[in-house]
Parts: C-alpha cells; structure tokens; sequence
C-alpha cells in the first residue's frame, strides 16, 4: 500500500490526562506497516496541561507527529465533526478517542477493510469496536457466527472508527442539508432522547435516510472504559474483549452477508428469511428485544418477544443471540409471529430474557447461599432493603469463599427469606439498584388484563397472583407461571386472601391490584427513583383518578389529600394507586388488629405520613374495575369538636393558598407532601 493511501491516526482530547495516557501506551505497542503513518494530536482550546504535555512528549516513531490546538472549545460534536474533515488532507483517517484502549492489530484491520470496502457506496465506516451490549436498551448483544469476521449494521461507532475521504464526504454533504432534526422525521424515540452534543446521532439519522451500513468487526480491535466525559458516565459496560489477530481477514461484501442489522440491534427481515425458510412469505418487521417504537412498526406482520393474538408461528427463547431461537426452530411461546394489529406494544419484562445469563446467575447464588446461610440471615435481620444488602453481603462472600461449606441457616429455610435470595440473580443481572416491588392481584379468568400486568416494563417485579392454579393454566403458558407465584384462594373471605397474599410477598414495596386497573411502566420506575432519594417515605399515592372515559386526570383537587383521618378512608376507591413499604405494613399487622384493606391502611396512617407523588401510577384497562374490599372493617375514629372548628375556620385560607395562613390548615390535617419533578428531572418534595 502506497504511503498517500495509509490512513492517518487521529486523537481527539481534552482534560481526561489519565485516558489519554492510557490510550498512548495500547497506541505506542500496536504494530504498524513500514511505510509512514502520521498520527494527528487534536487538542480543544483550553485543554489541561497535562493533556498538552502527554501529547508533545509522546514518542511516535512511525511517521509525522502533528498537534492541532485549536482556538477555542469546539464541544464534542464540533471537534468530531472537525477530527473528521481531516479524511480531505491525509486521504483517510483512524479515530481514536481517549477513553479507549487498542489492540496490538488495530491499524492493519482499519487499513484492510478501508482497501476491501472503499469502492461500495453502501458503506459510510468501518468500526474498531464490537458490541456486546446494545445501545438501543443496554440488553445483550451477540452477532450471528459464520465464515465472516464481519457484520453489519445502520448504526455508527464512536468507539474506534476509520472513513475514507469519500465515506466521510457523503455524510458532510447530507448533514449540510439535515443538520437540524425536523418534525416527522423517522428516528427512534431512544436517539431522540441523546444529548445534543452527539454527533453520532446525526450520523445514525444519515445511514437511515440514505441506507447505508457501518462495518464492524466479530472480535474487537478497541474497547470503551467509559470514563466520565460529555456523553458517558458508565464505566465497564461497554467493556469487551479485545482480539490479538493482525493479519489475514476475510471481508465479504454486504450484499452477501447474512449478519447485517438495523438501527435497533435487530437482525435484517430478509437475512432472517434466509436462515428460516418458514418466514419467507411474510411481510414483516423484527422485533426480538420487544423494544421496538410503534414508528417503526410498518409491516403486516411483527416477530416479537411481545405478546399478541393470534400467532401463526412461535418460537422458544432459550438461545443467544435470540435470533438464533427462530433460525433453529427452537420450540415455545416467547417469541411469535403476529399480524402487526393484534401486537401488544407494552415492552416486556427485561429480566425475562437470556435464560443462559440467568442460569449463571442460578449456579452462583446456589453456591453463594450455602455457603454463607449464617452471615446472610443476620444482614436480612439488619437490612430492610435488598440492594443495601446485597452491598454487605459481597464482602462477607469474598471473605468466606475458601471455608467449609455449612448447612444452609434454619432462617433461611422459612419461605419468606429463601423466595429472597431466590430472586437475587435475577436482581443482580438487570439493575441491583432497582427496589423490588411485589404486586398482589386476584384472578378471575379475566386474560386480557392479566397479561397487561405480566408485561410491566419494571425490571425486579414479583406477582403473587390469588386463585386456583387450574383459573391460570388456561390463560398462561408454562414459562409464564414461573415468573408468578399464586395463592389458592379457597377462601371465601376476601380481606383473608388478601391478608395471604400480602404475607407471601416479598418485596421491598407492596402493592394491590383489583382487576381492571394495572400500574403504569413510568410509575414503577418513578417509585423506585423518589424512595431511593427519600428513604424516609414509606407509603405513596399517585395522582391517577379514573373517569368514566377511562382517562387518567394529570390533576389533583386539594380535597384529595384531605384523608389524614381513618374515617375518611372511603374516599379512596382505587387502592392501586398505592404503594407501600412492607417494614410499614408489617409494623401495622403486628401491632394491631386489621380487619380489611382499608383497615390496614387507616394504620399506616398512625404510624407515618402519606406522601403523593405527580406520576401517574394506576391506568384503567379493557374491564371495568371491580368492586374489592370496601369499607367495612374500617375504624372509624370521630374528629373532637374542637378540631371542626379549627377546620371549618382555617379551610378557607387553604382553598385560597394564602401563604401563610394556610399552614393552619395543612399542619393540623396532616396533609401529605407531594413529589415534584424539576425541570432537570430530579424529584423534590414540596407541602401541597
């Protein structure tokens, strides 16, 4: 290859002196052909001054050393953008930024795949990197296996990449033209949602509109620390492994690959279609990850792990990658083929996929737990909350790892702290830092709304479903029945089923839902945010009041929030607006009696404030909801004469919301706080 055609490498940095550093020394050990390469230093203006000395004092014994300083601080998309008009002086260009590391081969693989690819005008990159985990919902990501060391997909790298003068122009000249995203246009609801200052959302908007791919290696010249820097702050989940081959890569052409991938980290229809013949005759959309925004969801039919009427085909989800269920035929009911009408949009559960990550978790935890019964029964005993447990409890199994294995814990052995530790992998595996949430529900055979609430987009959900098992058997399929728990409900008192429900839940949070009514995926999650920062909140109330349209209201009257008092309990008719900590529920069962649902929540009022909280938590669905365990058993407690007239008096002044005076109010009624969420997207408490 002759000098004027050997990509230069570029280094874009600014005030990470640590990276840089690293970077360096994976740059200096790489190989490199005899002939000159030229490595380019882009520093923003004001970069720190250690960044500027690691770059003046690097070594570089292969060809030029060039440091561009520039004037002013471009921001990330600008230096990028100007990294990448740098193909119009050196021809091509290798771009490195400073929070990766390179392997030994990663010049001679930039520079192949350049030569192979560079007459294809389908192609607008190739990538150093390889996915592992996708950037459409951070779920495991693996691409087909086959002869090829590459695949390809409608989706641009930024964690090691190389482009042609004439990769790099068509994309200048597109975003020329489209720099500004218009209404309309078709772009995923996630890459809507990326910063500002990304450049390769832009990128991504070009290889949409134009059809053009990025090549990416099967094993990975580069790997991502993810440092803290504009737009990253996750380090090790981009972590992958890095491959020592230098040599003798077989590229194919893009035509003939059958690993090629869309801007959703889905294999391509028709490459699915050549691997299963049983799909050709269908018009259809992949959505395998159950991700997928209803945009982009145009074909008559939809193979998806969500649920739906009707399939004409179904598949398993037992392999990874998970296109790999369809291609062998393998046999079940997660995934199907679905006219595109009679798809559920709601996205599944995420820790419903991956059952080999699930097994590893399975094996570990085993081991984990019989080892350590002792140890782990008395954190239980401390720790209320599962997550800070977990934390203390990974200290103790590192400590304990080498000595005799003991009897699992007579604790342990109680149904209660063992369905714990049971649902720790699970757990672990998709967000440890997520509160569990149990949810109690009877069943009456009413499917619809029951496959709602398995399709709760919360990642550490438990149902404790009340009915026979024969009632779920015929709406449910045997997966389906693992991932809930059921209570017979042979008995006929409904506070005493529910009382059996409530004691096998094992949730940090509880909550009841009557048929017809189901949570809200945002609302769970906007739970677990506002009890994370305010742990001192024990019981909450959504603003979900249902009308007879099934609307969700976005208001509140302030007379809502009026129910300090036990007697006014009956206002409250949908009960699935409510969440509740079980150290709070199990305080009241023990400490007094109850006699119903409104009774026990007439006690959490003795022992703590209500607080509301602006999500919406409750939505209305299909059936009308049922009438559950009314107001009898409630304890009515009377109000003293004096404090109606203290009401009567200071009402006024709360209706008005005069300042000051309407404190007289709120304070002596209790009134609760409610959760706010600023402009920044961070929660703040604020008195009604």
């Amino acid at each position: 290859m002759e000098n004027k055609s050997l990509p230069a490498v570029v280094i874009p940095a600014f005030e990470r002196p640590h990276c840089l550093a690293r970077l360096l020394r994976s740059v200096a050990a790489a190989s490199y052909p005899a002939a000159e390469v030229t490595l380019v230093f882009s520093l923003e203006g004001g970069a720190d001054p250690e960044v500027v000395r690691l770059a003046e004092e690097f070594e570089w014994n292969h060809g030029p050393k060039r440091i561009l300083q520039r004037k002013e601080k471009l921001g990330l998309r600008r230096h990028i953008l100007a990294c990448g008009d740098l193909s119009q002086v050196y021809g091509s260009i290798v771009l490195i930024e400073d929070d990766l590391l390179v392997a030994p081969g990663f010049y001679q693989f930039a520079c192949a795949a350049l030569d192979f690819y560079q007459n294809d005008e389908s192609i607008s990159g190739i990538s150093l990197y390889t996915y592992a985990v996708s950037e459409c919902r951070f779920l495991p990501f693996r691409s087909l296996e086959d002869e090829n060391e590459v695949y390809f997909q409608q989706f641009a790298s930024s964690w090691g990449q190389a482009w042609s003068l004439a990769q790099w122009k068509g994309f200048r000249a597109w975003y020329q033209e489209n720099e500004e995203i218009k209404a309309g246009e078709a772009l995923p609801q996630y890459l809507r949602e990326w910063s500002e200052t990304s450049w390769k959302r832009h990128f991504i908007r070009y290889l949409l509109a134009c059809d053009k791919y990025f090549v990416f290696p099967k094993t990975s010249f580069s790997t991502n620390f993810g440092d803290p820097g504009t737009n990253s702050d996750t380090p090790g989940l981009f972590q992958v492994p890095l491959t020592n081959k230098s040599d003798g890569f077989h590229f194919v052409p893009l035509q003939d690959s059958r690993a090629v991938y869309d801007v959703y980290f889905e294999l391509k229809p028709d490459c699915l279609k050549a691997l299963n013949p049983a799909l050709q005759a269908y018009d259809l959309t992949v959505d395998l990850y159950g991700q997928r925004d209803p945009d982009f969801l145009q074909k008559e039919f939809v193979l998806s792990s969500r649920h739906g009427a009707n399939p004409v085909l179904t598949f398993g989800l037992e392999m990874v990658p998970l296109a790999e269920n369809v291609i062998r035929g393998v046999e079940g009911r997660e995934i199907g083929l679905y006219k595109t009408e009679d798809l559920d949009l709601s996205p599944r559960p995420l820790h419903h996929y991956f059952y080999q990550y699930r097994s590893n978790m399975e094996f570990m935890f085993r081991d984990f737990i019989e080892k350590r019964g002792n140890e782990l029964a008395e954190i239980w005993a401390e720790e209320r909350s599962e997550y800070k447990a977990i934390e203390k409890a990974y200290p103790i199994a590192e400590k304990m790892a080498e000595e005799k294995a003991q009897v699992l814990a007579e604790p342990l052995a109680e149904a209660r702290a063992a369905a714990r530790f049971a649902d720790w992998k699970e757990n672990l595996e998709f967000g440890q830092k997520w509160p569990k949430i149990s949810l109690i529900l009877p069943f009456e055979g009413e499917g619809d709304w029951f496959q709602k609430v398995l399709s709760l987009d919360y990642p550490h959900l438990e149902i404790i479903c009340l009915t026979a098992k024969e009632s779920l058997e015929k709406v449910l399929d045997e997966k389906q029945r693992r991932v809930i728990r059921w209570v017979n409900c042979a008995e006929k008192d409904a506070w005493l089923r529910l009382k059996s429900g409530l004691q096998l839940a094992t949730g940090e949070l509880v909550g009841w839902l009557p048929p017809g009514i189901c949570f809200t995926n945002g609302g769970l999650k906007s739970v677990a945010a506002i009890v994370r920062k305010f742990p001192e909140i024990s019981w909450i109330m959504g603003r979900n009041q249902i009308d007879k349209r099934s609307h969700v209201f976005r208001r509140w009257t302030r007379e809502r929030f009026l129910a300090a008092q036990a007697e006014r309990l009956g206002d409250f008719r949908q009960p699935a607006t409510m969440l509740w900590k079980a150290e709070l529920m199990q305080k009241v069962l023990e400490q007094q009696e109850v006699n119903g649902l409104y009774d026990l929540f007439a006690g959490f009022f003795q022992f703590d404030f209500q607080y509301v909280i602006s999500p919406t938590l409750g939505e209305k669905w299909r059936q009308a909801e049922k009438a559950y365990f009314g107001n009898k058993g409630v304890s009515k407690g009377g109000i003293s004469f004096g404090k109606r007239l203290w009401n009567k008096l200071t009402y006024p002044f709360f209706l008005m919301d005069m300042k000051v005076l309407r404190t007289l109010f709120t304070e002596a009624n209790q009134v609760p706080d409610v959760i706010l969420m600023d402009r920044k997207g961070e929660f703040y408490r604020s008195k009604f």
